[in-house]
């Protein structure tokens, strides 16, 4: 088998390990427990919804697969799986972390940043391929927001190409005002809205300053208006004290 790494919510490799560290072994127990084969206990980001001992690494001959251990389960591509075979590349979700198979892929460039309270947003990675987002466990955007769908949407990520598809949510998804019926395009820092979730797709290059949220967008354009308001204002008031002066008879 290749190497596994497993990934928390935060997209950080915490963990990697192979067969060839249990060379006699047929399963490989993984989960928060100590005595797991192994263990996640205490790594950052695994909390309590990865299980004690969550899935096995099974091995068939010279090939190997993967299967719950009577947990909260394990999904690969927002669908929940049984027993089912390693191949370089898969990703799977189970609990609060994500097991890679092989030494190539990871978290990409591109993250979801979320509405988490008025002002305040949450930034996740996103991967290559698809990306469920929603309030289900085997999403790989889990996001805690009443208005959303178990499995709502899907974002794609094919190179630099974005895609939005809804997954016939009940509160629908939003580009520019407009419930979506189809796969659509989006652009790095373009915002969508997930039921009432406000979204935006943001870059994670740390050579440029962080995306402008949605919220911090329209705080920012208010304050253009004000301050051309009082501007105007102002002029108008000048204007107005000049025209009552010379009225007055102070002008020279």
């Amino acid at each position: 088998m290749p190497v596994c790494r497993v990934f928390n919510n935060d997209g950080e490799e915490i963990k990697r390990f192979s067969t060839e560290d249990f060379a006699s072994a047929e399963t490989v127990s993984v989960g928060r427990s100590s005595s797991s084969d192994v263990s996640l206990k205490n790594l950052s980001g695994v909390d309590g919804t990865v299980g004690r001992t969550h899935l096995f690494l099974v091995r068939k001959g010279k090939q190997w697969g993967i299967l719950h251990a009577g947990s909260n389960g394990i999904f690969k591509d927002g669908k929940q799986v049984g027993e089912t075979a390693l191949m370089p590349g898969d990703r799977f979700r189970f609990g609060s972390c994500f097991l890679l198979v092989g030494e190539r892929g990871g978290p990409s460039g591109t993250q979801l940043c979320y509405e988490t309270n008025p002002g305040e947003y949450k930034r996740l990675p996103l991967w290559e391929g698809p990306n469920h987002i929603g309030t289900g466990a085997g999403n790989t955007v889990k996001v805690p927001d009443a208005s959303c769908s178990r499995q709502h949407a899907c974002l794609v990520l094919d190179g630099s190409a974005i895609t939005i598809e809804d997954l016939q949510s009940t509160n629908g998804t939003h580009v520019g005002g407009a419930r979506i019926t189809s796969p659509m395009k989006l652009s790095l820092g373009q915002e969508f809205v997930l039921g009432h979730l406000r979204c935006q797709i943001a870059g994670t290059d740390v050579k440029t300053s962080k995306p402008v949220t949605p919220e911090q967008a329209e705080r920012t354009e208010n304050r253009k208006l004000w301050i051309a308001l009082i501007v105007a204002i102002a002029v108008i008031a000048i204007g107005y004290l000049v025209k009552v002066f010379r009225h007055s008879g102070g002008a020279p």
